[in-house]
């Protein structure tokens, strides 16, 4: 049996976005005879090293920006495509003007991306492969692509299936600012399975979407495994975190918080790997309020360049306190060191901080008092107590989240071996 995978990405291999997607492609390479990578909004020109059998295509236009303004504006003067088949869609998406423009724009980005990967693929002949599996690593624009590129190759070939993860904006509608995701019935009747990214998510999905509840699976994504990591013991408690600085992340909530405990006596530190829109802010409000201990801003590393930080730096406790999540890789990263957590108990986070056993779980509304207490309380705890918490959190990153595992076991059923 020949397979193809037809990997549809926002941007890998291009630039640095996805990179979770590193781990994930040697187990791909291994039961698929052909990779081929479709990047719909690639940034830059870089290209990560690939498999012998794979290759990749950026249909990511030149301005990126013109031609999302040139969806928008084709998005305003037609009307939307959803079928008759699906009146749900039509209902949902009439309840704003917003919400029907937002269908529109969807229909119309995903007919572009449609168009421009059917060129790159004119002169391709996929006759000699027995499957053809089209791969979505988002449930939304890659989805509704990966649709029309299936209904496509479909007149053609006859074994063509299509797969998409689900992580966190693409299926929790709570996330979008309208509270709504388009074109939600006409994706799941195209697909052949979704993997979400956590049992959490898988469950809001079937309970929103029961219709759709048997094309709905978990399969938790998964980090590659360095050993567990050093333990320090000077006497300063070091605190790490890792995301983009957007307001979701609330790291403004992490800065106040520490401020709280400047006068506890405990010896801090806290190191942040990651940039964006708001660090100027950030760095600002850390200069005023945490004169007192030491702050590290490291910036933007590669999945690579974090791993052999996490190797070679002691870090006594992980802080994630989004306002809401899919199942953070980030978490994962730090607990295959044995790295506890601290976290809001948000989504699909408790499915790797158990509370009390991998780490401590707040509520997404906390007050600044209590994670500060959450963090004292970390820093005091006896060595035994602490050990404990270690070995617990490599121990369910072992039994969950481990790469290989994870990848083998959804890189085989999708490709039917």
């Amino acid at each position: 049996m020949k397979n193809c995978l037809i990997f549809i990405t926002a941007g890998f291999p291009y630039g640095s976005t996805e990179p979770f997607i590193e781990s994930e492609l040697p187990s791909c390479a291994d039961f698929f005879d052909k990779i081929i990578f479709f990047s719909l909004d690639a940034v830059g020109t870089s290209v990560r090293q690939l498999p012998q059998n794979a290759e990749s295509f950026s249909v990511s236009p030149k301005n990126k920006r013109l031609s999302r303004l040139c969806d928008v504006l084709q998005a305003a003067f037609r009307a939307p495509r959803i079928s008759d088949e699906f009146p749900k869609d039509k209902k949902s998406a009439a309840l704003s003007i917003k919400r029907r423009l937002f269908l529109k724009y969807f229909e119309t980005r995903s007919e572009r991306h449609f168009r421009e990967i059917v060129k790159v693929m004119e002169n391709m002949d996929f006759s000699g492969y027995d499957n053809i599996v089209i791969y979505s690593y988002w449930f939304f624009v890659t989805a509704m692509t990966g649709i029309l590129l299936k209904e496509h190759l479909g007149k053609s070939y006859d074994s063509v299936r299509l797969v998409s993860r689900g992580h966190r904006y693409d299926i929790y509608s709570f996330a979008n600012s309208l509270d709504y995701l388009p074109g939600r019935n006409r994706l799941f009747s195209g697909i052949d399975m979704l993997y979400v990214c956590s049992e959490h998510g898988k469950n809001y999905l079937s309970a929103n979407y029961p219709r759709w509840s048997h094309k709905i699976r978990r399969s938790y994504l998964g980090t590659l495994d360095h050993g567990p990591g050093a333990v320090a013991d000077d006497g300063i408690f070091r605190i790490v975190s890792c995301s983009r600085v957007v307001p979701v992340k609330r790291l403004d909530r992490i800065a106040e918080s520490l401020a709280l405990l400047k006068d506890s006596g405990v010896r801090l530190s806290w190191t942040h790997i990651g940039t964006g829109p708001d660090l100027r802010t950030l760095k600002r409000k850390t200069d005023k309020l945490l004169r007192f201990m030491e702050v590290n801003f490291i910036g933007a590393l590669s999945n690579k360049s974090v791993l052999e930080l996490y190797s070679h730096r002691p870090f006594d406790v992980f802080i994630n306190v989004s306002g809401n999540e899919g199942l953070p890789v980030s978490i994962m990263e730090a607990a295959s060191f044995g790295i506890p957590s601290i976290a809001t108990d948000v989504c699909g986070t408790g499915e790797i901080v158990l509370n009390g056993k991998t780490g401590v779980l707040i509520p997404a509304d906390f007050q600044n008092n209590l994670l500060a207490a959450a963090i004292k309380d970390f820093a005091l705890i006896s060595r035994g107590e602490y050990i404990a918490l270690r070995h617990n959190a490599r121990k369910n990153w072992e039994e969950n989240f481990r790469a290989k595992d994870n990848y083998s076991q959804f890189a085989q059923e999708i490709s039917g071996g």
